[in-house]
């Protein structure tokens, strides 16, 4: 059975790839653009056959999602015969979960894996951000002291910002428990 870190890694590293949902309606259609266009494949010619597979009734899907589900159920086949239970029954209490329920994962920005323990995001946590957001321009945090900034300068602008808004913000910087919030771990990392 894999373990649910390298089903994760699996995840990260699947290339997503279109493939058609009827492959004897995109071969007819690939057919029909290799007589009628004399290059082929161009780009011209695939786009032509595209619109023809359509216009059949033809769709895509990605293979990505496809794997997914093959890797999904290697996990519940393996977790059956390690408790030797059915697997059916296990696919049972599945059943009322949607397909998208299933693969679908939080960003790793909202996740631990994206939070830098320090306080602010790490690297992986700023780029899941970005692809989710598009057009954002979220940057690592600014903790060079402010004492070596040159005042004036775009880093010693973007700290003072940033300790302006997030200092103001309601919420405690402690938990019950004693150990600082996320907003007191931020609020250090920019040293505000």
């Amino acid at each position: 059975m894999i373990s649910f870190k390298q089903f994760v890694e699996e995840i990260e590293n699947l290339e997503e790839k279109n493939v058609p949902t009827s492959p004897e309606k995109w071969a007819r259609a690939k057919s029909a653009a290799k007589s009628k266009f004399a290059v082929y494949p161009s780009a011209y010619a695939n786009g032509w056959a595209s619109k023809k597979y359509k216009s059949m009734g033809g769709g895509w899907r990605t293979e990505e999602v496809e794997r997914l589900f093959d890797i999904i159920e290697e996990m519940i086949e393996a977790a059956a015969a390690e408790h030797n239970i059915d697997s059916e029954l296990l696919w049972e209490r599945l059943e009322t979960v949607s397909d998208e329920e299933l693969i679908e994962e939080s960003a790793a920005w909202q996740r631990k894996a994206g939070k830098d323990p320090k306080g602010g995001l790490n690297r992986k946590g700023i780029a899941s951000y970005r692809r989710e957001h598009p057009g954002s321009h979220l940057s690592m945090a600014v903790t060079t002291k402010p004492s070596k900034l040159k005042p004036g300068s775009k880093a010693a602008n973007r700290r003072k910002s940033f300790c302006a808004r997030m200092g103001g913000m309601e919420g405690a910087m402690k938990k019950p428990n004693g150990e600082p919030t996320r907003k007191a771990l931020a609020l250090r990392k920019w040293n505000c």
